[in-house]
């Protein structure tokens, strides 16, 4: 029974071990990166996937209304402007692909912003040029995760935002879901990166993705993955920077009355390229750069600006589109990490293995007290076993002599009354 005990101890400090990932920039509802969230509503098993049958999405059925009407935002996203996000946990599964969306509607309506195509999330925290939204004081922006290697899961938080904005309305593909219609059910294969049907305008690949990867094609039930959906803001939002403990990227945008440009950048040897000339309002600027570290390609012509997205990391190509953040406000908001550390994925094998080795040798040694507790136990038994049997030994011992001494003083008395009756004898004859 202990050894099963111990087994059980071992598995359930195993599963905290390997803990997968959660969105921590910004915070998500009921997170504990979030410092609003109150200690009993917590949850500390943030980074477990959603359920295979669907019965927790979206976003493990955290993001309500009530919560978007009780929390206060803890990022703002500015139209134009950069944003960053970034993840907690240690096990990446080797990548896959992600998608970050906004929804104004509590969840009902949930619209890609941009996509991750392979390798994410191996190279953190992640960036993108927000596109020109509608703005809004409370709405959720959604991260999900497909991972590439392990259980077939689909990864899901949402955090509670405003936008700077001021677009009527947004229109871009839902989100993309998987993996959660039960058992066998439009599943995912293990051992590849999804490639999105409808990625969104703003697309980063990585890990020998791009664009012309062929589309992860599945057919889920009640669930078009190639849907595109509108949605409309109820005003313009706030203009000034995240409160405190929010988590929004260092921006450097311009905004102005530009038109979107669109941008492509990819990868190879050089470090970096900058291609700069004139272009007509609205049309297409596009430049070829090599290298491992940040690109940025811009055209300047007229009164129009288009600026590129910009990727961290090495490998993979980047196409975004680049809408101006149009009449709405500029503002600069500061990155946070709140302490976290980014982790390379060359280096979360041997920190799991690390873990694992010192989680098997703290089990180990629990193994070795209770086995010896237990032989301490077993001495103390079997002393008090002895000596009970040498009392009880005695005692018998005692018993079968008293029977004997009682004999021999019967003896000694009737040998001196014998000695008594032969004397008196003598006496008489004499």
């Amino acid at each position: 029974m202990r050894p099963l005990v111990l087994l059980l101890v071992v598995a359930a400090i195993a599963r905290q071990a390997s803990a997968h990932m959660e969105l921590v920039l910004p915070p998500a509802v009921r997170s504990k990166s979030d410092p609003q969230t109150a200690e009993a509503d917590k949850d500390y098993s943030m980074t477990s996937p959603l359920e295979a049958d669907g019965s927790n999405f979206p976003a493990k059925k955290y993001a309500t209304k009530a919560k978007l009407d009780a929390l206060k935002p803890v990022a703002t996203l500015v139209a134009g402007q950069e944003f960053s996000w970034n993840l907690g946990g240690t096990a990446v599964h080797n990548g896959g692909s992600c998608q970050v969306a906004i929804s104004y509607d509590a969840m009902e309506t949930m619209v890609v912003i941009a996509s991750w195509v392979g390798g994410c999330p191996l190279s953190l925290p992640y960036k993108f040029k927000v596109p020109d939204l509608p703005g809004c004081d409370k709405c959720f922006f959604i991260w999900s995760w497909f991972n590439r290697t392990g259980n077939r899961e689909m990864y899901q938080n949402a955090a509670v935002v405003s936008i700077s904005g001021k677009a009527k309305q947004f229109v871009g593909p839902q989100i993309y879901r998987i993996n959660t219609f039960g058992k066998g059910v439009c599943s995912s294969a293990e051992g590849i990166d999804i490639m999105f049907p409808a990625p969104g305008d703003q697309v980063f690949y990585a890990n020998g993705m791009s664009a012309s990867s062929p589309v992860t094609e599945i057919d889920c039930p009640d669930w078009d993955n190639k849907k595109t959906v509108t949605v409309t803001g109820p005003g313009n939002g706030p203009t000034a920077t995240a409160p405190s403990g929010g988590a929004t990227g260092t921006t450097g945008g311009s905004a102005g009355s530009k038109p979107a440009g669109t941008s492509t950048v990819s990868t190879g040897t050089k470090p970096s390229s900058t291609a700069s000339g004139t272009a007509p309002a609205g049309t297409t600027a596009s430049a070829t750069a090599t290298g491992t570290a940040d690109t940025t390609t811009s055209a300047t012509g007229g009164s129009k600006e288009a600026d590129d997205g910009t990727l961290s990391g090495s490998g993979g190509g980047v196409v975004g589109t680049n809408g101006g953040a149009g009449s709405g406000p500029t503002s600069t908001s500061s990155s946070s990490s709140g302490g976290l550390t980014d982790l390379d994925s060359d280096k979360t094998p041997l920190l799991f293995g690390g873990g694992l080795a010192l989680l098997l040798a703290v089990a180990a040694g629990v193994y070795c007290l209770v086995q010896r507790r237990d032989r301490r136990s077993g001495y103390r038994e079997s002393s008090s076993d002895d000596d009970s049997e040498r009392a009880y030994s005695h005692r018998r011992a005692r018993r079968s002599r008293s029977p004997r001494r009682h004999s021999h003083r019967q003896l000694r008395h009737e040998k001196r009354r014998h000695d008594d009756t032969d004397s008196s004898s003598s006496e008489s004859t004499d």
